[in-house]
Parts: C-alpha cells; sequence; structure tokens
C-alpha cells in the first residue's frame, strides 16, 4: 500500500479550500481518510470526515484530537481496536488514544453524520467529487438533496466521476471528469485562485 503520510494535496484539494476560504462553499463532506484536506488547510470547521482520518487520533476522556503527520492506526490491532498505545498529553488526563478510522461494518461517529445531514439539506447545491455513491450510510446524503429537489428547485446535485453512479438519474449536472480537472475548470469560471 502507498505511504498516504507522503502523499500531497492536490490541486483539487488546494481549489476546495479556496472555494471555502472565498465562501464559495460553506462545507466539506469526505469519505477519505488520507488527511488531505485537512493538509491542503481546510479549517476543522468547515470539513467533516465521515470514516475517519488516518493521521488523527483522539482521547477517550477528555476528546482532545491531535492531528499527527504519521498514520495513528497500530500495527497488529484487529480492525475493532482502535488504540494507538498512546496517552494524552493535557494536563490532568493522560487517558488513552484512538485512531479515528471508520472501518467496514462500524457505525459513522454520530456528530459527523448528523453535521454532514444538515450540511446536505441546507445545501442549495452539492458536488460530489469522485464518489461511486454506493457505499451506505454516505451515499444517503446525495440522495437526501436529489429527493429534496422535488419540492426545492434551488435544491442541485452535481455529480462529477468517471463511472456511472446509481444517483446519476437524479443529478441535475453530471461530470465525467477527472476531479482535479473539473475543480481546476470550475476555479478558472468562478475566478478563485488556489494556493500553490
Amino acid at each position: 500500500l502507498p505511504d498516504l503520510n507522503k502523499a500531497e494535496p492536490t490541486v483539487g484539494h488546494r481549489v476546495c479550500r479556496a472555494l471555502v476560504d472565498q465562501g464559495v462553499v460553506s462545507h466539506i463532506a469526505s469519505q477519505n481518510i488520507d488527511g488531505l484536506h485537512r493538509r491542503s488547510g481546510i479549517p476543522r470547521e468547515k470539513l467533516t470526515e465521515l470514516h475517519g482520518n488516518t493521521n488523527l487520533e483522539t482521547c477517550v476522556k477528555c476528546e482532545k484530537e491531535y492531528f499527527r503527520d504519521f498514520s495513528c492506526r497500530t500495527k497488529g490491532n484487529g480492525p475493532r481496536d482502535h488504540r494507538t498505545g498512546r496517552m494524552c498529553e493535557e494536563a490532568g488526563c493522560g487517558a488513552p488514544l484512538l485512531d479515528s478510522i471508520v472501518n467496514f461494518g462500524e457505525d459513522l461517529p454520530r456528530e459527523a453524520w448528523e453535521r454532514a445531514v444538515k450540511e446536505f439539506e441546507e445545501a442549495e447545491v452539492a458536488i460530489v467529487l469522485g464518489s461511486s455513491c454506493r457505499v451506505r450510510p454516505a451515499s444517503l446524503l446525495p440522495e437526501r438533496v436529489a429527493h429534496a429537489a422535488k419540492n426545492n428547485p434551488r435544491a442541485k446535485l452535481v455529480i462529477v466521476n468517471l463511472q456511472a453512479t446509481p444517483l446519476d438519474q437524479f443529478a441535475s449536472l453530471r461530470v465525467h471528469a477527472p476531479t482535479d480537472a473539473f475543480l481546476s475548470l470550475l476555479a478558472a469560471e468562478l475566478g478563485v485562485q488556489p494556493d500553490e
């Protein structure tokens, strides 16, 4: 497997950050676990990582988050054992830290799910980038926008993916293109300049 810690944010990640910074995009909900959205500089309060982040561990007691420059997953642990072997560094705490990865068969964190649902339900436009729209429950989020469009003509679903998805028929716009290429064109059209 590739070392995700050596990966750098792509032009797409940088465009997403610029769109958030300029108020064009209000929130990003991601299924990616690679930490690249955070590394690109997207503020934590504007990002929901539904399936966790390989570089993020959280204290079981005080809930302090630690964003590391290495994978927090402990080799040898079973898929349901999220202990990293490290302890919280907050004064008076010292409780165990857990990785934040959501494995298949595990529930999404309630707070992350509720935040993503809220953002999708309030979105006028939801752009789904590079998703097969098949992994549940995350695939239910764009479905909500598609169904909301029946009663709210302002609600739009845009799907950008090279392969067909089960939600293509509900999309207001369907783009068969690589995500980075689409985001680069979108940035140019909107006059948004991402950082290099």
